[in-house]
């Protein structure tokens, strides 16, 4: 039997020339947190560069999808605790139809890769209500800019 090798194939990458963009350049960082420690080590990396590029964190918001019962019991305190230590604003948002095991019990099955309710019911569509409300709250002109 001939043994056959494999081709390896190498593209070019093309270089993409982009200015770096600032976060003063946002009216509004919103942070979106679990708390876990991705979620703290996104907050502690935003805030080093908000303080190098002199930005006021007044414009930084974190922001807690709360699931209700499924959490692990501290969360809303271990998320509040972490965005005041780090001087920034805090909003905790929820699901007015219940939490995540009331949905659960409605729909009678749990979220899946093809119906991810958790992710858009409970945690995307609650967090673009926090960004219509900052949108009322912090216009200040025709436009408004929001990173999320």
């Amino acid at each position: 039997m001939k043994e056959h090798k494999a081709q390896q194939f190498v593209l070019p990458l093309p270089e993409i020339a982009e200015p770096e963009a600032q976060l003063a350049d946002w009216d509004v960082i919103l942070l979106n947190t679990s708390g876990g420690k991705d979620s703290q080590t996104m907050i502690n990396e935003v805030c080093r560069r908000a303080d190098s590029e002199r930005m006021d964190r007044s414009r930084l918001v974190a922001v807690h999808a709360a699931l209700g019962r499924v959490e692990c019991p501290g969360t809303l305190e271990l998320v509040r605790e972490q965005a005041v230590s780090y001087g920034i604003e805090f909003r905790v948002v929820s699901r007015p139809q219940g939490d995540l095991l009331d949905h659960v019990q409605a729909r009678g099955k749990w979220p899946s890769p093809q119906a991810r309710y958790c992710t858009s019911d409970h945690k995307r569509g609650q967090i673009a209500k926090v960004i219509t409300q900052l949108d009322r709250e912090r216009r200040s002109g025709s436009t408004f800019r929001l990173l999320n």
